[in-house]
């Protein structure tokens, strides 16, 4: 870990994805950033695993991904990792909510869309996932 902001713990600060852990609501924050257009696949799964290992070890309840700025648009390959292994990871730690904040570029929001549409299919119904296009909306429901 190496800081904090707005009482909140760094775990990952990439340029690609921020990271951040909020202990007293129990949510991991992902802040995809805009230079996920040059991201290469395998970074892009080794950022995501590395929030996964974060969820377990914290047993962290909630996740925010703020995909607004994501800019890379998914092989179906790499969608049916996401919504199968990386899932199962984030469902067997205990996740129990995910709010998805949905990014502008079309391609990129469909292949996010279809993946995490994919993730409740392959997790029978222990995760609920909602998209929304506010963070505080997301941050509200989450917190219920």
């Amino acid at each position: 870990m190496d800081t904090t902001q707005n009482n909140q713990e760094v775990f990952i600060n990439s340029p690609y994805l921020k990271s951040t852990w909020d202990q007293e609501n129990s949510i991991v924050n992902l802040q995809w950033l805009a230079e996920t257009k040059y991201i290469q696949e395998n970074e892009l799964k080794k950022l995501l695993t590395q929030a996964a290992v974060f969820v377990k070890e914290k047993s962290a309840k909630r996740w925010l991904a703020d995909t607004k700025e994501f800019d890379f648009v998914m092989e179906p390959a790499l969608q049916d990792w996401i919504s199968g292994e990386f899932n199962q990871t984030l469902a067997d730690a205990g996740l129990e909510k995910m709010a998805v904040i949905i990014p502008p570029s079309y391609f990129a929001e469909v292949a996010l869309q279809q993946t995490t549409n994919d993730m409740v299919k392959k997790q029978n119904g222990t995760m609920q996932v909602l998209y929304f296009d506010h963070n505080d909306k997301a941050l509200e429901w989450l917190k219920e």
